[in-house]
């Protein structure tokens, strides 16, 4: 868990050398309105998480971690899919995490919004490495089309490979009770 917005931040470019400002956005929108768009189909869910899985290869990012924290205080996490494929073979189990997680979470529009402008005040104080042209660019055109899910940039993508799902770490957790999956690395900061 981080203990604030700039550690979250810097935690994900630890993890993320691509991370762009659009990719900072991803992470604060999936924080603050949790899994339930992915999941307005559970069919089309469940189907596009075991196409993924199938042809995900958990071999070629060795280091990536299980979980990665996406909000400040660790309850919203990323499920990378390679490690768990490594680990588990069953995706079925992820996928009733994600459905478990849809149900429970309440997304805060007002908390993004607060969490977006945070942001934006660190970049223009020179606390985060981020052009703030990029940033107030961005701005715009969330404000066009209003708080929505976007994709990561085209850098990430390419470069980072994401393959993850959003959840609850407590409904994680709760589904593997031996196991702590928290991230150490993202506590200290």
């Amino acid at each position: 868990m981080t203990k604030n917005l700039k550690a979250l931040i810097t935690y994900h470019e630890r993890l993320h050398p691509s991370l762009t400002v659009q990719d900072v956005y991803k992470v604060l929108f999936q924080a603050t309105m949790g899994p339930q768009h992915i999941m307005n189909d559970k069919e089309k869910a469940f189907t596009k998480l075991k196409k993924e899985f199938k042809r995900i290869k958990p071999d070629c990012i060795t280091d990536e971690e299980l979980i990665e924290h996406v909000s400040i205080d660790g309850t919203v996490a990323r499920v990378n899919l390679r490690p768990y494929k490594r680990k588990f073979s069953d995706i079925e189990p992820l996928f009733n995490i994600m459905v478990k997680s849809a149900e429970n979470f309440i997304p805060d529009k007002e908390e993004l919004i607060k969490l977006w402008e945070r942001f934006k005040t660190l970049v223009q104080k020179g606390e985060l490495d981020f052009y703030y042209n990029e940033v107030l660019a961005c701005a715009s055109e969330i404000m066009l089309k209003g708080v929505t899910h976007i994709t990561h940039s085209e850098m990430y993508r390419r470069n980072e490979n994401p393959s993850y799902r959003v959840v609850l770490t407590r409904i994680f957790n709760g589904f593997f009770p031996d196991r702590k999956w928290n991230d150490p690395s993202c506590q200290s900061q």
